[in-house]
């Protein structure tokens, strides 16, 4: 048995918010409810990478947007902004995770401004994972083809697309997509330059 729990919470009043979804806010979460867009644009101008900056700073000109509270299987409730703004992306801000040990240093620049992404309605694949939620992809459900040459347990999955492909990196900080179709992974080169195309593709409005 699987349990996932989802609330939305439209403009949000956080002296009237429940105990439970209070409790989940940290210090950032509500500087930016009270200025959600101040708070964006100053993370947007942290962003070292053009793609990311772009994304907060579409968040920040966001005239609409919600709080959406999920968790699972019994875990606290995680708060996310999601913005309609060419589709609805869902941005958590940076939580207090422990980061692992291995994360490459263009993935510890992300989890620095944001804690995680939906691209989708919750429910749907695609985005960036909480860095809790990082793993071995050998971990996962997911088959592997028998043509399959690099080690799954040599990579480590933080983010989907829509259709299903995972991006990992490698021990030593390189990209590896999953291909769900074949069922391998495919190593490539610069991982903020694939982390970049995705980001890219989802700004001017399509996917990956």
């Amino acid at each position: 048995m699987y349990i996932s729990r989802l609330v939305n919470v439209f403009e949000p009043d956080l002296d009237l918010l429940p105990e439970e979804l209070k409790s989940a806010l940290n210090e950032t979460d509500i500087a930016a409810i009270l200025n959600k867009a101040d708070s964006f644009t100053a993370l947007a101008k942290k962003a070292e990478f053009p793609w990311l900056g772009k994304l907060l700073q579409k968040c920040a000109n966001s005239q609409s947007w919600h709080l959406e509270f999920t968790g699972d299987q019994g875990n606290p409730l995680v708060p996310y902004f999601r913005f309609f703004c060419g589709g609805m992306p869902a941005v958590s801000l940076p939580r207090t995770y422990p980061l692992r040990p291995d994360l490459p240093v263009a993935l510890q620049h992300v989890y620095s401004l944001i804690g995680g992404f939906r691209e989708n309605d919750f429910g749907y694949a695609g985005g960036v994972y909480q860095a809790k939620n990082i793993s071995p992809i050998a971990e996962s459900k997911v088959w592997f083809s028998e043509e399959n040459k690099y080690p799954p347990d040599q990579a480590i999955a933080f983010m989907e697309t829509f259709s299903g492909d995972q991006l990992c990196y490698t021990p030593d900080g390189r990209p590896v997509w999953y291909r769900h179709e074949t069922g391998q992974l495919e190593l490539k080169k610069n991982l903020e330059k694939e982390m970049g195309a995705y980001f890219e593709a989802i700004l001017r409005g399509s996917r990956i």
